[in-house]
């Protein structure tokens, strides 16, 4: 019984030991040989490419001479650094498969918004608030922005704490599909605050900074979700959303006067728990 038990296993590590060698030659096969071909996949969180496979295959081709280098010879993790140098190349992935064929997956940074400083150039802003170069090829549907003081590449700490507020309000709208349909721009005023034009109704939102950012985008939908189905899209020129739980709205006749006075009527939304403050004073006849 014992002597049957010693056997098998002397059996199965022969299994084994026949198993690692075809496996070891086949690996050394496979180093020895030559790239077969190859395959490029572009991933990102949009349908927007600002890679071109093509680039990528010159990277390639321009580093090793894939014909006539062995794959044992190729650096796979040097080709990977070049690659990511590419300022739109968030990540890159090379591995040979069975077939000695080059797999390539890249990961594309996602742009969220298109920034235009005062001296009228323009760069891409990503979701982790770094810029991008503008590529002739591809017009990316992002939010515009406009106003931003400088485009110097190294900017001052003033500036630098600025694109830090930019990126988080139009991160915020980016990953909204309501907002991100709604708002259609953002300008960067001199006192380094936010106003936001609509695409629906054409407002003028003033918005502030990014402080209390998220309860003053809740407003905008709620004006436009709880507002518009009442009074219509075109009755309002502007909405101001800074002041705690209140939206502050501005007929588009509104003329301010301080011998006529205002007419102010006040609503209370008990599903936003938000005071509506409109200002519909009588038109002034000149």
């Amino acid at each position: 019984m014992q002597l049957k038990q010693t056997i098998i296993k002397v059996l199965w590590v022969a299994f084994l030991l026949a198993m690692l060698s075809v496996f070891f030659v086949a690996l050394n096969k496979k180093q020895l040989g030559f790239c077969a071909g190859i395959e490029i996949e572009i991933t990102n969180a949009t349908d927007q490419n600002f890679i071109s496979k093509t680039s990528i295959e010159n990277i390639i081709n321009t580093t090793y001479n894939l014909q006539n280098t062995s794959i044992k010879k190729i650096d796979i993790q040097s080709i990977e650094t070049i690659i990511e140098k590419n300022p739109w190349v968030l990540s890159a992935n090379l591995f040979f498969d069975a077939n000695r064929k080059l797999r390539v997956l890249i990961e594309q940074k996602k742009p969220i918004a298109r920034i235009f400083s005062v001296d009228g150039t323009s760069f891409f802003l990503d979701s982790v608030g770094k810029r991008l170069p503008i590529t002739s090829s591809t017009i990316a549907r992002v939010l515009v922005v406009t106003g931003f003081p400088s485009s110097n590449i190294n900017l001052s700490k003033s500036d630098s704490i600025l694109l830090f507020k930019v990126k988080n309000v139009c991160n915020a709208i980016a990953n909204d599909s309501v907002l991100q349909a709604q708002i259609a721009q953002l300008h960067v005023l001199v006192t380094g605050s936010f106003e936001l034009s609509t695409t629906l109704g054409n407002q003028k939102v003033i918005f502030g900074d990014d402080e209390d950012l998220y309860k003053k985008l809740v407003k905008i939908k709620t004006f436009y979700k709880q507002i518009f189905a009442t009074f219509g899209e075109e009755k309002y020129s502007q909405i101001d959303v800074r002041f705690g739980n209140q939206i502050v709205a501005t007929n588009k006749n509104f003329v301010f006067n301080n011998l006529l006075g205002d007419s102010v009527a006040r609503i209370k939304d008990t599903t936003s728990n938000f005071n509506y403050l409109f200002q519909d004073s009588v038109a002034i006849n000149r």
